[in-house]
């Protein structure tokens, strides 16, 4: 009869051990996942972000597009726009 209650209690320790560990095992795997989807959130809001400016640009006026586009990617400038340049060593 003890042989048996002794078996049953080191069984039910082992099963207790074994939760236990499996429940960290969840929470470090959930942590992993909940940094993951806010790397990824980080992601889409970036994107998100563009295409809101992009749909901004497609809503300009084209003068307004073209002299935009001319100033932010082909380095030109109107005469009266003021130019600051970095003074390089």
């Amino acid at each position: 009869m003890k042989k048996k209650t002794l078996f049953f209690k080191i069984a039910l320790i082992c099963v207790a051990c074994f939760v236990v560990i499996y429940i960290i095992s969840l929470q470090i795997q959930l942590r992993s996942l909940q940094k993951e989807r806010d790397s990824l959130k980080e992601i889409v809001d970036d994107y998100q972000m563009s295409i809101a400016e992009m749909e901004h640009e497609l809503l300009l006026p084209k003068e307004e597009y073209i002299a935009k586009y001319a100033r932010e990617v082909l380095g030109y400038h109107k005469h009266s726009d003021i130019i600051f340049k970095e003074k390089t060593n």
